[in-house]
């Protein structure tokens, strides 16, 4: 399928950042991923490495350690944790990027719109895995289990959603295009608590457990 030549950025060099990085860098797209500290050390000295069934390969891609606010991308993802998603967004507030995607689970935008506006398009990561002695062990979301969901928070299929979906295709990325994401119970922690609690949405429209999730401690790590 042919797309137009996208500018992407990876805000955040952990596991779900790096997963998405690989496979749009394997798809052949421009992608550049954000990254600092040992991580950034490792991708500039070796690249991305990662586990493809048992053989250990390399992938050149493009860092960056600080986003400039004239850097401009056609779609900036954010999968960063919960607690450190406002951080994140106030960073980029100034960048002239149009489209700023939230990878994580949430249960509301208000925050999230006060800082960046109508650029927000909420999603949901459909990709997991481990990061050991700087490989990276991916593992994505298929048609029998959950792929990327996104949509806009008023549920309409605008341009940008669409070309996303082109963009997920060309990338051999399963997705789903979730309409009407006001609300959707995404607070929980660990990926399979994410996954039961936005299914459980999907076919009942409440919470899992009736009750919003709650942290149990602040993570600390930097993004």
């Amino acid at each position: 399928m042919n797309t137009k030549p996208y500018r992407l950025l990876i805000f955040g060099a952990g596991v779900i950042g790096s997963v998405y990085a690989l496979r749009f860098a394997q798809s052949g797209l421009d992608v550049t991923i954000l990254a600092r500290g040992k991580r950034l050390e490792a991708l500039k000295r070796d690249g991305m490495k990662y586990n493809d069934h048992g053989t250990i390969k390399q992938i050149s891609i493009k860092t960056i350690e600080k986003l400039d606010n004239d850097d401009i991308y056609d779609y900036v993802f954010v999968p960063v944790r919960y607690d450190q998603a406002e951080s994140a967004l106030s960073a980029i507030k100034h960048n002239r990027s149009k489209t700023i995607v939230t990878l994580t689970n949430t249960i509301g935008y208000d925050a999230w719109l006060d800082i960046v506006g109508d650029r927000l398009l909420p999603g949901f990561p459909g990709a997991g895995g481990d990061i050991k002695e700087d490989v990276l062990y991916a593992q994505f979301g298929s048609e029998k289990h959950q792929g990327t969901v996104f949509g806009e928070i008023n549920g309409l299929t605008t341009e940008r959603v669409k070309e996303l979906a082109q963009l997920f295709e060309s990338a051999g990325l399963h997705y789903e295009i979730q309409k009407g994401y006001a609300g959707l119970p995404y607070f929980a922690y660990g990926a399979r608590d994410r996954q039961q609690a936005f299914l459980y949405e999907r076919r009942h429209g409440g919470y899992r457990d009736g009750k919003k999730r709650k942290h149990a401690k602040q993570d600390r790590r930097r993004y």
